[in-house]
């Protein structure tokens, strides 16, 4: 063999022996890596002997559970066998709801994934909402801190002003009632007898199963537990509001029937903008009434003062009005009835109490036949809702006018 083969064979060896170092080096950094990672991996993820899985370092009891420092999850099975869990995002562990929504997590992301939220939560967004039309239902009561509704006029067309005349008659076609809501069992007797279907839910008998690899595992069978039915939870105790059946007479828009359940919703929002202006409407006519009665007070004073001075002139004393009074109706205003208490002279021969209303037109009169201290009580009955003007009369003079109100 050559000197110069011996040289090359030489070269080849130590190069391979300088790689055969270096993919070493490089196998056993790979491989340390791994069993950190594997090792944090298994720090984080943990498997106890029933089969239960635990995420994010916590030993689970359930058969799966889920902590973070901003998330939670966690399900298993109660003593009857039925599923239970809880949930947390944007929160760390509670017990005390079944599902919590919090978006102080994404607020403390600062200027990155916190300012691209745009809701904590949101629903929706879809064509389908099921056979009731609605995209969430709460069955019980549901509270809330503010509530925003969308009424932006760039979403709406055909805008109209309201018929003032014709909402108003229509408003009181309307029964406001006070009433309670069935108790549980008489709702579960209205679902019965199908007069009303609620949401039914079947609950399976559980049966525990040996697995192949010899553990246990709980699952359903085809045979039914039980069949339960969802009754709504209503408010206990007296409420008020209106009969939707007696609205979608009158306000069939505000009125929606559940064609899965059977049932009537109001939209009670609906009524804001009515009674809004009702209420607008009303507080016109009281304006207009008030200034009526003023200019009618003012032309009252000025008689009254025309009619003292042709008293004096002529030295006439007999005036009947003298010494009498005419109080103002207690209450004022009344529902129900109202008392206008009044005093005469006892040289009062013919005195009467006339209503008119602002427009002058007398109403009703009252004869009075009582000399000194008397009253005379109005029932509701006997007029309609609205503003009335009452005059003494004592022998052909006035002895005063006051104002009063009837509200039905």
């Amino acid at each position: 063999m050559s000197f110069a083969k011996i040289v090359s064979y030489v070269n080849v060896y130590v190069l391979y022996q300088y790689l055969h170092n270096k993919i070493m080096k490089q196998a056993l950094l790979f491989i340390f890596l791994i069993i950190i990672v594997t090792t944090s991996a298994i720090a984080q993820i943990e498997m106890n002997s029933l089969g239960n899985v635990g995420i994010g370092g916590y030993s689970p009891i359930n058969s799966y559970d889920l902590r973070a420092s901003k998330a939670y999850f966690g399900t298993g099975y109660s003593g009857n066998h039925k599923v239970y869990s809880r949930m947390g995002i944007g929160t760390n562990w509670s017990s005390a709801n079944t599902l919590t929504v919090s978006g102080l997590g994404a607020e403390q992301q600062g200027g990155g994934f916190g300012s691209s939220v745009n809701y904590v939560v949101y629903i929706g967004g879809g064509s389908y909402s099921g056979n009731s039309g609605y995209e969430l239902y709460v069955n019980g009561s549901a509270k809330a801190a503010v509530l925003w509704v969308d009424s932006d006029k760039k979403l709406k067309k055909n805008i109209k002003n309201l018929d003032k005349i014709e909402i108003k008659e229509k408003l009181k076609q309307l029964r406001s009632t006070k009433y309670e809501y069935k108790s549980k069992e008489e709702l579960l007797a209205l679902h019965q007898s199908g007069e009303a279907k609620f949401h039914v839910d079947t609950v399976y008998v559980m049966d525990t199963v040996l697995l192949d690899n010899g553990r246990y595992d709980i699952r359903p069978t085809l045979d039914v537990k039980e069949i339960v039915v969802d009754v709504p939870h209503y408010k206990e105790g007296m409420t008020y509001g209106l009969i939707a059946q007696e609205v979608k007479e009158v306000f069939p828009e505000l009125v929606k029937e559940d064609e899965k359940t059977g049932l009537h919703a109001i939209d009670y929002q609906g009524f804001i903008p009515l009674i809004l202006d009702l209420v607008q409407n009303q507080q016109i006519q009281i304006e207009s009434m008030e200034e009526r009665l003023e200019k009618l007070e003012k032309k009252e004073k000025a008689s009254s003062n025309s009619r003292s001075e042709e008293s004096d002139n002529t030295g006439d004393n007999t005036n009947p009005s003298q010494g009498a009074n005419l109080s103002q109706n207690s209450p004022n205003p009344f529902t129900d009835q109202t008392e206008i208490a009044f005093s005469l002279t006892q040289s009062t021969r013919e005195a009467s109490l006339y209503i008119y209303d602002l427009q002058g037109t007398q109403i009703r009169s009252y004869p009075i036949n009582q000399r000194g201290s008397g009253s005379i009580t109005i029932q509701a009955n006997e007029l309609k809702a609205g503003m009335y003007l009452y005059t003494l009369i004592a022998d052909g003079q006035e002895v005063g006018t006051e104002k009063m109100i009837l509200t039905k």
